[in-house]
């Protein structure tokens, strides 16, 4: 119960901070009663999707390895369920309020990278929904065998604090993950990834009979925005346009 439950919270909370690079050095197991540790926040903001030559497709990991510690019992519905949980508490208008006034602090004091270059104006943050995400700044290390993108600010699309929070409040009150997506892949503007991000963005919609193509709506209820997400972390085809070393097969 305990790997479940972190394993679903883990997953909403990073879904709504942009968490990527989700790789398995980056997911650890507690040695006493096995909850799931994320390590590693160096690509926060949706910087795995804005700013990589292969930007990343899925909210949060649910490969087959997380999902197999659930058998024999019916994992996604279990999954589900906590997921649905976790993201009702995020939601909440309480626990939605502290949580946005505690990401206010990045544009009141922002991390360096998303000053290069830039100005920005606080006013009216906590006040308008985004319509759409935003790029994120680019992440603070290289990874082997993963280009790292140019400096934050360095092109047009280059996001401002207020903006790249904004994003996250969006994912708050229920945005429809997919549009979501498809706004930070236009934002995008590595030169490696422009040949393919119309097919990237064709993905991300997905086929007919998917699960987030019957979902409509721009603001979603708890239960549907889970579902979609749900849907795009273990599509195939989601899964297989990845950077290799993210070991989505497994």
């Amino acid at each position: 119960r305990v790997y479940l439950e972190t394993l679903a919270t883990a997953s909403v909370c990073g879904y709504v901070v942009g968490l990527g690079d989700r790789h398995l050095d980056n997911l650890l197991l507690a040695d006493g009663d096995g909850a799931v540790v994320h390590i590693d926040m160096g690509y926060a903001f949706g910087t795995a999707t804005t700013a990589l030559p292969v930007p990343e497709l899925i909210p949060f990991r649910l490969t087959r390895e997380l999902r197999a510690p659930l058998a024999p019992l019916d994992g996604d519905a279990l999954f589900a369920d906590a997921a649905e949980t976790a993201l009702a508490a995020l939601r909440g208008p309480r626990d939605a309020a502290a949580l946005l006034a505690l990401l206010e602090t990045f544009v009141r004091e922002p991390v360096l990278d998303w000053l290069d270059g830039r100005d920005h104006d606080s006013s009216g943050l906590l006040d308008d929904a985004p319509t759409a995400p935003t790029a994120a700044a680019s992440p603070p290390t290289a990874v082997p065998g993963r280009a790292a993108p140019g400096r934050a600010g360095a092109g047009p699309a280059a996001a401002t604090p207020e903006q790249r929070v904004a994003v996250a409040r969006g994912k708050l009150r229920g945005a429809h993950p997919v549009a979501l997506l498809v706004e930070e892949l236009d934002r995008n503007t590595n030169a490696m990834f422009k040949p393919m991000k119309e097919q990237a963005k064709a993905v991300a919609r997905g086929d007919p009979g998917d699960a987030r193509r019957d979902v409509d709506g721009d603001v979603l209820d708890v239960r549907d925005q889970v579902r979609v997400l749900v849907d795009l972390a273990t599509d195939p085809n989601c899964l297989g346009r990845h950077w290799k070393g993210l070991n989505l097969w497994c």
